[in-house]
């Protein structure tokens, strides 16, 4: 399943390529041309993504054999790498999980193969070691906690499990911001593709307009949605796709908050935007 987040959207891009709102018979291929941009900027990046996606991941208990190498000290001679298959107890560590994404929250953590559930306040999100710079890139359980290491049942292998929002962002708090909006659909069903909103057009958190645009990310409850189509007339209404990046289309009511993924609505990122002879969206961080 695709998953959804645009850094620039096509309408971003029109305003700073000082093209009328009103010239619309591009829109198509710039809209094309923000996919491109977004995707080269990931693969620029080695294929770290800067949009939220909701997923499970799992990993081998940390002292299983089989891992490629296991981290040692000895005295005196500082850190190496060991690559016998069974290393001594005294070299292992099982009160840590190395992860292979960035991790932004965590919504549940389980160890002995799913049958053991670990808390919050059982464990510490970190990069490397330090306790404040995320997106995290390890787990480590407390040692005073309720659990104080990860184990399995059965079999070493996807002993642990992590659920939670992974994707590179440095301040997750933030990143999404209030629309100044909410759904007037009395309800919006689970299946439902058209959000009614108070006022398409209208000024966003910042003062600036529009406040909703195509391609943008849009979180309502604990569901992800992304914007394909607007009508800023009478019907002030949104056409999305429900239910990305992991999550689960849901019925809400109405008044419910919408708020939009910052970083899908990039005002001065990029320094120079060129469409090459290629159709391809060139640019410079």
């Amino acid at each position: 399943m695709a998953n959804y987040g645009i850094y620039c959207t096509y309408e971003a891009l029109k305003e700073y390529l000082n093209i009328p709102a009103a010239q619309t018979s591009d829109n198509k291929l710039l809209f094309k041309f923000a996919i491109q941009a977004s995707d080269k900027l990931n693969a620029h990046c080695h294929n770290r993504y800067f949009y939220p996606i909701k997923q499970t991941r799992y990993y081998d208990y940390p002292c299983g054999v089989g891992l490629p190498a296991y981290s040692y000290q000895n005295s005196g001679q500082g850190f190496g790498f060991s690559t016998i298959p069974t290393p001594p107890l005294t070299y292992l560590d099982n009160t840590r999980l190395e992860l292979d994404d960035d991790l932004l929250e965590v919504l549940s953590l389980t160890t002995q193969n799913g049958s053991q559930t670990i808390t919050s306040s059982d464990y510490y999100l970190m990069t490397g070691d330090k306790y404040n710079f995320p997106p995290y890139d390890n787990i480590q359980l407390k040692s005073d906690g309720t659990v104080t290491a990860f184990g399995y049942s059965g079999s070493t292998q996807k002993s642990n499990a992590v659920t939670g929002y992974w994707g590179y962002h440095e301040r997750w708090a933030d990143a999404w911001q209030d629309s100044l909006d909410t759904v007037e659909n009395n309800p919006l069903t689970s299946s439902g593709t058209s959000i009614t909103v108070n006022d398409v057009d209208g000024v966003d958190l910042f003062g600036f307009t529009p406040r909703f645009q195509y391609q943008q990310l849009l979180k309502i409850e604990d569901e992800f949605l992304f914007v394909t189509g607007k009508d800023a007339g009478a019907a002030n209404a949104l056409t999305v796709i429900r239910g990305v990046n992991g999550t689960t289309a849901a019925a809400v009511g109405t008044l419910s908050a919408i708020t939009l993924k910052a970083g899908c609505q990039i005002r001065g990122y990029f320094t120079a935007i060129t469409l090459t002879s290629g159709g391809v969206v060139a640019y410079n961080l």
